[in-house]
């Protein structure tokens, strides 16, 4: 635990009644099985959630230090960080995971190969190869199909979530069950660790509204329509220190339900990025911090879906 004094963000959080940001109904929670790893002096915790039975298991990693970030040293499968820490994931084939950067978009692969520079806000795969991202303090969501061998991971940040990209990501991953003879009631949908609505401040509500192609005659300006935020805005309630704070965890879950009802089984495991260590965790170096917050403490987060 660190010795540090508070932030004035850390302030803040304690004007923000956490009882206000929890999922809803019918999710269970489940951390998963952690484990410290250590590689060359560096530390670093893994979770695990064996949540599709005889299908494989979701892995989590967490570190502080960019030396263990288990989303970059994949990239150099080779380096000695890179084998011991994939031996612990339980990564075989390690060449052939599909990895994906998150666009900020809605954008979903299927079944296509990816490297080092792909962008894609979602994958889908059918052919059995392990598929990861890193989505920083946003979800990862996991779903798979035990029966038919289907399985995905969106990126669900606060832009996605503005575009519905669960709804569309979830009508995509049905459609290739149903073509393999699946019914898609027999999913299951994880809801890795990601930042909390009463940790995300924001000073304006700018993010309520989508700027259109289409340009107002009477300003010349584009025209603004109000996104799923701004016709939901209860998922971003403003709190008591004047900021809005958008709750993407329970904003996907009523996105997951409104999409496919509450029959499909919803596990989270109920952690956060930002968490008791303090700091803003990001996986981008070019992460903004607020002001007077020293980035000595940040994680590095990844989420992947090891088939068997």
């Amino acid at each position: 635990m660190s010795n540090q004094p508070a932030t004035n963000h850390d302030n803040q959080l304690n004007m923000i009644n956490k009882n206000d940001y929890t999922y809803g109904e019918d999710i269970t929670i489940n951390p998963g099985l952690s484990k410290i790893i250590q590689v060359n002096g560096v530390t670093g915790k893994i979770y695990t959630h064996d949540i599709a039975t005889n299908q494989g298991r979701i892995v989590i990693g967490y570190t502080a230090d960019k030396k263990l970030d288990f989303y970059h040293i994949i990239q150099d499968p080779e380096g000695a960080n890179a084998i011991n820490t994939l031996e612990e994931m339980g990564v075989e084939a390690v060449k052939n995971i599909l990895r994906i950067n998150p666009g900020h978009g809605v954008n979903v692969l299927i079944n296509q190969p990816t490297n080092n520079e792909t962008i894609a806000d979602g994958i889908i795969e059918t052919t059995g190869r392990p598929v990861m991202l890193a989505p920083a303090d946003c979800l990862g969501v996991c779903i798979v199909h035990p029966g038919t061998g289907v399985y995905g991971i969106f990126h669900a940040g606060r832009a996605g979530i503005a575009e519905n990209l669960a709804a569309k990501f979830l009508y995509m991953i049905m459609a290739e069950i149903k073509e393999m003879g699946g019914n898609p009631n027999d999913m299951q949908i994880f809801i890795p660790p990601h930042i909390r609505g009463y940790e995300y401040p924001h000073a304006n509500n700018n993010f309520f509204k989508t700027k259109t192609e289409g340009i107002d005659p009477a300003t010349g300006e584009p025209i603004e329509e109000d996104n799923w935020w701004g016709l939901n805005p209860e998922f971003a309630p403003q709190g008591a220190d004047g900021k809005y704070h958008p709750d993407i965890g329970k904003a996907v879950v009523a996105q997951i339900r409104k999409a496919v009802g509450h029959k499909i089984p919803i596990t989270a495991a109920n952690l956060t990025t930002y968490g008791g260590n303090g700091g803003v965790s990001h996986s981008r170096a070019q992460a903004k911090l607020p002001v007077g917050e020293i980035n000595t403490r940040r994680n590095m987060v990844t989420i992947a879906f090891i088939p068997n």
